[in-house]
This record gives C-alpha cells, structure tokens and sequence, in this order.
C-alpha cells in the first residue's frame, strides 16, 4: 500500500534552528531559497564567488559562500544546480562536507549515481528505499549513504546493474 503525503504529514519544526543550504540560484535555488527564509528558516546560498548567481542572492539579501563552505555549515543541503553539474558539484563540494545526520537534497535527476539505462515497457526494476506515489506520479526516495549507519544504504537493480 502506498503511502501519500500530505500537508498534515510535514514537521517544519523540524528545521527550526538548522541551516539550509541552497547551492545553486537559478530559477530554482532562488524561489527555494526565497520560500524557505520567508518561511522563516536560516538560508544560505552557496554559490561560486563573484559569479553573476552569487551577485542575485546578495542582492534578495542572502549570506552568499561558496558551495563546499555552505555544505559545511548547513544540516540540510539542497543541491540546485544544472543538472549536468550535479556530479561535479557533489563530488568537490558537497560530499566531502557533510556530517553525520545531515541531509542532502537533490532536485531533477539523480546524477550522483550511474543514470539507469532506458526503461521499456515490462522493464522491472528492483530498489530498496521508499517509493511515495500520487496521481502526478511516482518518485524512489533513499538513502545514499549514511556515515553513522542510522540509515540503511538504498539501492536500484535493473538490467543486472545496481545503482547505489
């Protein structure tokens, strides 16, 4: 049975006292970054020093740093950039950056793995994670890795390949 998430079902208390970290303010870093520190959130932006991105969040009155600080400092990192830098951006900036218990967000594609090869009807794919479902559609949430161990490592199988 899947389970559909609702407004009633989020804890923004959650996030009380913790810093997020936006990296990445293009179109969607920033209405992310605006939402969550109208919200009433601490937000940081991380993003490369002097680049025309870094120049907009200081101008909407965000502390602007560079990504691998921003990683550091925040409990909750929201990776924002293009796609096609995901890998780059987490690799150099992000992972080596983290702490045990903080979270990491990834919009768009999952670029941090391999990317699954194309799906074709009666394809089956395996996972171990959370699959949310709604009529919009459906997405695998898990965890990549988690230093501590809290967290059990997921994972995608398809085509006699795993993803993790």
């Amino acid at each position: 049975m899947e389970r559909i998430y609702t407004d009633e079902d989020a804890k923004p208390e959650a996030l009380k006292g913790a810093t997020i970290a936006v990296i990445g303010y293009g179109s969607q870093g920033r209405a992310h970054a605006r939402n969550l520190r109208d919200s009433g959130f601490n937000v940081i932006v991380g993003a490369r020093p002097g680049g025309a991105a870094g120049k907009k969040a200081e101008a909407d009155g965000f502390h602007v740093v560079s990504p691998a600080d921003a990683a550091r400092e925040a409990q909750l990192v929201a990776l924002l950039t293009p796609d096609m830098s995901h890998r780059e951006v987490y690799a150099r900036d992000i992972e080596p950056n983290l702490s045990a218990g903080d979270t990491l967000l990834v919009a768009h594609n999952i670029d941090i793995a391999p990317r699954v090869a194309p799906l074709r009807i009666g394809d089956v794919v395996e996972y171990h994670g959370e699959y949310a479902w709604n009529p919009k559609g459906g997405v695998v949430h898990w965890t990549h890795r988690d230093p501590s161990g809290v967290h059990e490592s997921g994972w995608l199988r398809h085509g006699g390949q795993t993803f993790q």
